[in-house]
């Protein structure tokens, strides 16, 4: 018996047939692909020998709230080549509308790649909406002229999921020696998911009291589930922090890390960071740590962090496990 093999999605009059994500479901509305390397945005599109070239094209044919999804091609392992690089904000505006990377599922830098280039603008990538699936791809932020406060990803949707996403971060020299760096933004982001996820690197000495994930605007019960957190400090980067919150208000809530591994690079030179959490005398809300690691910091947060933070992992000076309770520093 022969096999018949079909370029896009399938449908027939009984409903919907694949593709399928992670067999648990499936998408309903248009399917679009996006080559970097062989694609055009005169092409239709609609399969991978007719890939657009640009995400900012394949989204502006989207139709927002039907489920579209659009997937970007990696074709080669360097991961330059077949980069989207856009030359100005992509953001990812429209509700229900998906962005599945194809290529290797690893952690850490897949080679499906969004990729700053030239001169810096901030931030690189945005997610202003809701109700979104982002997947297996990796987001660069390190700028050949960088900036001194450049944010690589910026969420100011609600409920979207991002699923193995890699945001690579303050990925420059000019961005690492800067305090108004990060990684990521969620400014009055709600109930969004980060699942396998992985936030900053390990490759560029951050040289300045900049923060991995700053919480603004009043963000609320967002859940980071599994994911890494690399760093590598050195001098003034040792006052930083990986989660931070400036303004009161900042936090609504919760914000859930469970099952997360922070980890400074600090037997490859780095030094240890003094506090993994800083926030203001009244956040707003509280940054629960449940079966957490950190290696290379030398305490869990700043005197006002302590109070409004709450664990359940091995801590340098409480007791490790049970119920959670507002570790000492």
């Amino acid at each position: 018996m022969g096999m018949t093999t079909f370029s896009g999605p399938v449908r027939s009059n009984g409903g919907f047939i694949g593709p399928s994500l992670n067999g648990d479901f499936n998408f309903t509305g248009n399917y679009y692909f996006v080559n970097p390397l062989t694609g055009s945005n005169g092409y239709t599109g609609t399969t991978p020998a007719q890939a657009f070239q640009t995400l900012a094209y394949a989204l502006s044919v989207c139709t927002e709230g039907n489920n579209d999804v659009v997937y970007l091609i990696s074709e080669v392992e360097d991961g330059v080549t077949t980069s989207a690089t856009p030359t100005s904000n992509l953001n990812w505006n429209k509700d229900s509308t998906h962005l599945i990377g194809i290529c290797a599922p690893t952690l850490i830098g897949q080679r499906a790649r969004i990729a700053a280039s030239g001169t810096s603008f901030t931030p690189l990538m945005t997610v202003s909406a809701n109700n979104c699936y982002i997947a297996n791809l990796s987001i660069w932020g390190g700028f050949a002229s960088g900036g001194a406060s450049n944010i690589t990803l910026s969420v100011t949707g609600d409920r979207n999921a991002f699923a193995n996403v890699s945001v690579q971060g303050i990925a420059d020299s000019t961005a690492a020696g800067g305090t108004g760096a990060r990684v990521m933004k969620l400014d009055g982001a709600g109930e969004n998911t980060f699942a396998g996820c992985t936030f900053g690197i390990d490759t560029i000495a951050r040289t300045a009291a900049n923060y991995t994930i700053e919480f603004a605007g009043g963000s609320v019960r967002n859940v980071f589930e599994s994911c890494l957190f690399p760093s590598f400090a050195t001098g003034s980067g040792a006052n930083g922090a990986v989660v931070y919150a400036a303004a009161s208000g900042g936090v609504d809530r919760f914000q859930l890390f469970n099952n997360c591994i922070f980890i400074n690079a600090v037997q490859s030179s780095g030094t240890a960071i003094t506090d993994l959490v800083s926030l203001p005398a009244a956040a707003g809300g509280m940054i629960v740590l449940n079966n957490c690691t950190t290696v290379g910091f030398t305490g869990l947060g700043t005197a006002n962090a302590v109070g409004q933070t709450y664990i359940d992992m091995p801590a340098p000076s409480n007791s490790a496990g049970g119920l959670a309770v507002t570790p000492s520093a």
